[in-house]
């Protein structure tokens, strides 16, 4: 099986459980993204199916633990 990180958006932040919010997040889905990263929330994923969307929360903490150590052996 092939597992590929799909579309990935980011949204600058906005007040838990407010309008605002969701609004941004479902303009970066309807965009076609299928994570969106949340400012100082987290993340949101959807999925053809469950496993779908498992797979591509897994995908995005990992992209985002290698990004980490990453800036942290170049020292950014």
């Amino acid at each position: 099986a092939r597992e590929t990180l799909s579309g990935v958006a980011w949204t600058p932040f906005r007040p838990n459980g407010s309008q605002e919010l969701a609004d941004l997040c479902a303009a970066e889905f309807a965009a076609g993204a299928d994570v969106v990263i949340m400012e100082r929330h987290g993340i949101s994923v959807v999925g053809t199916t469950l496993e779908d969307a498992f797979i591509q929360t897994d995908l995005a903490e990992e992209a985002a633990r290698i990004a980490f150590f990453s800036a942290l052996i170049v020292g950014t």
